[in-house]
């Protein structure tokens, strides 16, 4: 025995509005008559002999021209009832359609239909609903990627957040991308059958080509998503900042109800508005909060007395290029340590060591990587980054005089970055003279233990 109903999923996009009115026809001659519409679900009912006919409207809005004081459900109602007044049964709507029924035993007055002004309408709305929509976020994505740059060059390669947010942007610009697609793939193919009343693929094809391109996109937002919020989390994680993970979750709730209510606009899910509102308060409030949370302990601090002493001992311990100081025990508060660690994938640890004492001093950055690859691209960055060049007073030495893969030290002899492996030492400023042949040596028996850890 035949199935007597059944429901459909359409999953065409907003511009495929002369596809569902054709998709619909069709069904019609296997005596499928559509009955409801609830959200994307089009329910059908088997009645044989019933010739029903059915049209997809669109309620056009003027453009650029004197706008109508009626409120939108005011031209809605209108509208219906006029096509209602030609021998229509309005049946329900979609996104911006509105479907038709013919009524039983009747011939309803056929609607001329202007299709180059209702092309004129769907380019309108989707180039605003979704280019402008992608474009936008693409820039915000761009300006933070940038702003990164400019004032934290190196947290491009140490801070696994970056990589995220630099991943999401092209995953965001493949979603413009396939926009953009579908929109030149409406004007220069489906929009010319149109004009010439051209054959469409089946049924069957038609439903599947709009649900390939609908989970496309959806593939790409929920990936973008995730590398996001992926990214945030290590770096998290890694560090053991509960603010990052916090914030990591915040805009998981940001970008999950945002999808949500793209997907109410069109009908997919129906949201509770008065909880969406709530969920969005929540989230914004708690992401300020935790931003604020996060920047107050990120700032670095600075270590004396004991503490201090602790630190310098870790750092020897480390087989770390340091100062002697024969009189340890008999500290008097001339000597202070900032201590900044950061763990992601790249860098394992990274710690900025300062130390006075009495006219002598030495300030330093530490990397330790996993792997000896890792070391030479953050390198090169490094030079990149700090300018690290001939141009600014940098020269590249023989590193074998330091015990090192690679060495750069300044004109007046006072800094230099080298790299030993996988380990990356910078001394960015030191009162002695690092070209003198006693610290080549000593530098040299520091990283020659330092390769052997």
């Amino acid at each position: 025995m035949r199935q007597q109903t059944k429901c459909i999923e359409i999953p065409f996009n907003q511009l495929e509005l002369a596809q569902l009115e054709l998709f619909l026809n069709r069904e019609r001659e296997e005596n499928w008559v559509l009955v409801k519409i609830e959200g994307n679900k089009f329910y059908f009912e088997v009645r044989p002999g019933k010739l029903y006919c059915y049209e997809v409207r669109l309620l056009m809005e003027p453009i650029g021209k004197e706008p109508n004081f009626l409120k939108i459900e005011e031209r809605q109602h209108y509208f219906i009832k006029r096509q209602e007044e030609a021998g229509w049964y309005f049946v329900g709507e979609l996104k911006d359609w509105h479907v038709f029924r013919s009524l039983v035993e009747k011939s309803p007055i056929a609607t001329r239909r202007n299709w180059k002004e209702e092309y004129k309408q769907l380019k309108w709305r989707y180039l605003h609903c979704k280019l402008k929509n992608t474009g936008i976020k693409c820039g915000i994505l761009l300006f933070l990627i940038m702003s990164i740059i400019m004032f934290s060059p190196l947290t491009i390669i140490t801070s696994n957040y970056v990589l995220g947010l630099i991943l999401t942007f092209m995953m965001v610009g493949i979603l413009g991308i396939l926009e953009l697609n579908i929109w030149i793939n409406y004007k220069y193919k489906m929009y010319k059958k149109l004009r010439r009343n051209m054959p469409f693929e089946s049924n069957e094809t038609l439903i599947k080509e709009a649900t390939n391109r609908k989970r496309a996109s959806s593939l790409i937002i929920a990936l973008a998503l995730l590398v996001f919020v992926l990214g945030m989390l290590i770096d998290g994680i890694f560090t053991k900042s509960l603010p990052i993970i916090l914030m990591a979750i915040l805009i998981t709730g940001i970008f999950t109800v945002g999808y949500l209510e793209e997907l109410d606009e069109d009908k997919w899910v129906k949201l509770n508005k008065d909880k969406q509102k709530v969920t969005y308060v929540i989230c914004l409030i708690g992401i300020i909060l935790t931003g604020i949370w996060n920047c107050i302990d990120n700032i670095e601090r600075t270590y004396t007395g004991n503490e201090a002493l602790k630190i310098k001992s870790r750092m020897q311990q480390l087989s770390l290029v340091t100062l002697n100081n024969p009189n340890v025990m008999n500290y008097t508060g001339d000597m202070e340590i900032i201590e900044k660690e950061t763990r992601t994938i790249f860098l394992k640890h990274h710690l900025q060591y300062a130390e006075w004492q009495g006219d002598k001093y030495l300030s330093l950055n530490y990397y330790e990587t996993w792997n000896s690859n890792w070391a030479n691209q953050i390198f090169k960055f490094l030079l990149r980054a700090k300018k690290i060049d001939e141009q600014h007073g940098y020269q590249k030495i023989k590193p074998q005089w330091y015990g090192a893969d690679e060495a750069y030290i300044e004109e007046y002899g006072t800094k230099i970055c080298l790299r030993k492996g996988r380990y990356i030492i910078e001394i960015q400023s030191t009162s002695e003279q690092l070209e003198n042949p006693v610290w080549q040596y000593k530098i040299r028996y520091k990283n020659k233990n330092l390769g052997s850890r």
